[in-house]
């Protein structure tokens, strides 16, 4: 295997170890102490959905891009080419960024005691990150010997 491909595989294992983590963070609770705690964001979009919570249904539905996102980015994490690092830089960045959103919103009412699902958050986070600095610095090939 060459030094390029085997770069090349390390990405791709990156990605797909991202995206289960985020997969994973969806099914866990990212809170152990107040409203949050023990409901998984899965959980509580079906809380919203319904009408448990006594807030707006349709928020429920505002929860489920980040675990189609994962699940997208989960099933394109072997593909090549620039199609596919531009759909999986812009599926982590919305998932970071809804991450945070929700991290947020729920935190503040949550005590910001974070548990199991956050943590799963920060390293899929962190995983995708190290993933984009694989699929975007190249190793130079070596010159052919001379002669």
């Amino acid at each position: 295997m060459t030094d390029r491909r085997a770069h090349e595989l390390v990405g791709v294992v990156l990605w797909a170890l991202a995206a289960g983590a985020w997969v994973a963070a969806m099914w866990v609770p990212w809170f152990r102490h107040g409203v949050a705690a023990g409901t998984s964001p899965l959980g509580g979009a079906e809380l919203l959905r319904t009408g448990v919570l006594d807030l707006p249904p349709v928020l429920g539905l505002a929860l489920l891009p980040l675990p189609l996102c994962a699940l997208v980015l989960l099933g394109i994490a072997p593909l090549r080419g620039v199609g596919a690092m531009v759909a999986r830089v812009l599926l982590w960045l919305v998932s970071t960024a809804g991450a945070v959103v929700l991290v947020v919103a729920v935190g503040s009412v949550s005590a910001w005691s974070f548990g199991l699902g956050a943590v799963l958050v920060v390293v899929a986070c962190l995983l995708g990150c190290v993933a984009l600095g694989f699929a975007t610095v190249r190793k130079p090939e070596p010159a052919p010997p001379a002669g």
